[in-house]
């Protein structure tokens, strides 16, 4: 038997975005005599999230030498003046306002004496990054998660398969539980905030629940995408073999660390003058660069001549990391290579996340808001969450209403999924879907990502897994179209055809 549960306002997705929605709209309705029911769903536990992961901070201007102009500059100059100005400037100008938020919830920053210490990152001309330590994300996790209201309704362990909308316009969602069981779920409102797609490639920074959800589920619904293929790699993951990356924050080469080849050189001074701080697209590429000439897998990150202290104090679970691995960076240079990290476009929204379907809005990763452009400006993602969290709420709190109707015969689909090579598939996008692309690599990834599917039985007992590999094929797919259809290099869009 299917469970069937009604509520007004269901959010998809635990990160910033998702926690900080669900926040901000239970403060909006506190002084009012209607209460939403508002469910907030993940499919593993709460904390499993990539803004549990995100090191580096949040980026703000509240910084003596800063403005509001530095920082709206800096964000559309990384992302090649593909940005839109509006949403830029609207993020940029609640920075100030949305920390102290962060703040009056509990959420620590590292301090000098009483000031908050501002740290600097690539592509920034000032020093405007708020952090703790180097797991600024978990901080942030932990302060969002004490602050849900007892009365939103969490359903963790429960994965989203689909939805689709009745006649009245409502929204049914159909849902698998780790346990297999079946949810139906009606709503008037839905949130997608599920994140990146990571797991689409060999290597990445995303948690492994990173599997293009919130593409698949709006690509159901005809919801306009944008700019799929402007995927980002951080140029600084730690390169070993054996085991799965992780992340050396931007903020470290902040502080002055250097990037040599294998013969120990600095190079960057040869491809940018912002060396080691221009924006990841340009230092991703140059490491790219950099490892075909010199036939290698890595480079560098020398962060041997900065404090000691700074390692333990500032870059506590990098250096805990690290030495996990066998080098102390205090001491040893650190092996790198870019890794996929994050996804710039996405669902296409406005600024309250609203998309071209009625009552669907999309937050944080998975939409595309028009900040990022072509390239995301270090740590404005964990401010685009929260920004983007604040202004939907608004949104959908100024046009709710206490009334609703859905048609109660409506069935919704059971998952189905075919049986999908997940490997084959992150082989086939870090091939041809990487930094560097071209027209022949990408049409031979769109074939053969497309026979595999058109191929594949389906699954009869079907599981989470399944339906994430349904998932990713499908929007790996849609991703390969986009990459075609670009028409230009922009930020990490990079194509050696139109060199």
């Amino acid at each position: 038997m299917i469970e069937i549960f009604k509520y007004d306002i269901t959010v998809i997705g635990s990160g910033v975005a998702g926690l900080s929605f669900v926040k901000f709209i239970n403060e909006l309705y506190e002084k009012t005599s209607f209460k939403p029911s508002i469910a907030l769903l993940s499919k593993a536990e709460l904390d499993k999230t990539n803004t549990n992961w995100a090191q580096g901070g949040i980026a703000a201007a509240i910084g003596t030498n800063d403005s509001y102009e530095k920082h709206i500059e800096d964000t559309l100059k990384a992302g090649d003046y593909q940005s839109n100005p509006l949403i830029v400037e609207k993020v940029i100008k609640s920075a100030p306002f949305l920390m102290k938020k962060l703040i009056s919830w509990g959420m620590n920053f590292d301090r000098k004496d009483s000031d908050i210490d501002l740290t600097l990152e690539g592509g920034h001309s000032a020093h405007r990054i708020l952090h703790y330590k180097d797991s600024t994300g978990e901080a942030l996790q932990k302060t969002l998660l004490k602050n849900i209201s007892k009365d939103t309704i969490v359903l963790s362990q429960m994965m989203v398969t689909n939805i689709t909308k009745d006649d009245f316009g409502s929204f049914h969602l159909s849902c698998l539980r780790s346990d297999g069981s079946l949810v139906h779920i009606i709503s008037k409102n839905v949130v997608l905030s599920t994140g990146g797609l990571g797991m689409m490639y060999e290597r990445t920074t995303n948690q492994d629940i990173s599997t293009g959800d919130g593409i698949f589920l709006a690509s159901r619904l005809k919801v306009k995408l944008k700019d799929l293929s402007f995927i980002q790699f951080h140029p600084s993951g730690f390169y070993n073999i054996k085991s799965n990356t992780f992340l050396i924050s931007e903020a470290v080469r902040g502080e002055g660390a250097i990037l040599r080849n294998i013969h120990h050189d600095r190079f960057m001074t040869n491809y940018d003058m912002r060396a080691e701080l221009a924006p990841r697209d340009i230092v991703s590429r140059s490491i790219f660069s950099e490892m075909k000439k010199t036939n290698t897998n890595f480079i560098y990150l020398d962060g041997t001549h900065l404090p000691e202290k700074k390692w333990h104090d500032h870059f506590p679970s990098i250096y805990k990391m690290c030495i996990k691995n066998n080098i102390d960076p205090t001491k040893d240079f650190i092996p790198i290579s870019p890794v996929q990290h994050y996804s710039c476009g996405g669902i296409q929204t406005d600024e309250f996340g609203k998309t071209n379907v009625k009552n669907l809005f999309a937050i944080g990763e998975v939409a595309c808001t028009g900040l990022h452009g072509s390239n995301r400006l270090a740590s404005n993602s964990l401010l685009e969450g929260l920004a983007l969290g604040y202004f939907c709420a608004e949104e959908i709190y100024k046009s709710n209403e206490s009334a609703w109707k859905y048609d109660e015969s409506f069935q919704v689909s059971y998952p189905s999924a075919k049986k999908l090579d997940r490997f084959f598939l992150q082989k086939t996008m870090t091939e041809h879907v990487g930094i560097i692309k071209n027209k022949n690599g990408l049409i031979e990834a769109y074939n053969s990502l497309t026979s595999n599917y058109q191929n594949a039985p389906l699954v009869k007992n079907i599981q989470m897994k399944d339906v994430e590999n349904e998932m990713m094929y499908n929007v790996a797919i849609l991703l390969v179209k986009d990459a075609l259809n670009q028409k230009k290099n922009s930020g990490v869009y990079y194509n050696e055809n139109y060199v």
